[in-house]
């Protein structure tokens, strides 16, 4: 019987984007999108997925003024919106046929 390495390394640079009411929310949500296009991309099992290099493309801020009955108590509420790329090594293993 032959043994055959299962085990395959690729790199891949992704763009993903994240929104929400604080910049870690954003970033949190950002690195969620990039994993899950990963695990869509990637065939076979995955060991590992380690990011290399992350890089902060955009940032959008928008900032809205709430008011209680439209006259009490303003607030500021803020939305982000941040657009990264990341580098990311991933181990895995190919599926067997």
């Amino acid at each position: 019987m032959d043994r055959k390495q299962l085990m395959e390394k690729t790199r891949r640079s992704l763009t993903a984007s994240g929104i929400g009411k604080t910049k870690d929310e954003a970033f949190g949500k950002a690195l969620e999108a990039m994993r899950k296009q990963v695990y869509k991309d990637v065939e076979g099992m995955i060991l590992k997925m380690e990011p290399l290099e992350v890089y902060l493309d955009e940032v959008h801020e928008e900032k809205e003024i709430e008011k209680f009955l439209f006259l009490f108590m303003p607030r500021e509420k803020w939305t982000y919106k941040m657009t990264f790329t990341f580098v990311v090594e991933i181990s895995y293993i190919a599926r067997m046929n």
